[in-house]
């Protein structure tokens, strides 16, 4: 990779992530639980998120 800056910012938020593995499992929740709001919420960020990807995976092929 030639961006190391980025490599470094992935590998802390790696390790994060693995230390408090135990705290976001306990806090997670399913689809089937949640409000009328948060399954809203949810979604609308699932759409966002498949967006973003497809949008992402469209310039990768246009420029590249």
């Amino acid at each position: 990779m030639e961006n190391y800056l980025l490599s470094i910012f992935g590998i802390i938020f790696f390790v994060l992530g693995l230390q408090h593995k135990e705290e976001w499992e306990a806090e997670k929740s399913s689809f089937a639980t949640l409000s009328e709001k948060g399954k809203k919420d949810r979604l609308v960020l699932t759409g966002i998120l498949a967006l973003a990807i497809i949008a992402s995976l469209i310039f990768y092929f246009i420029n590249g």
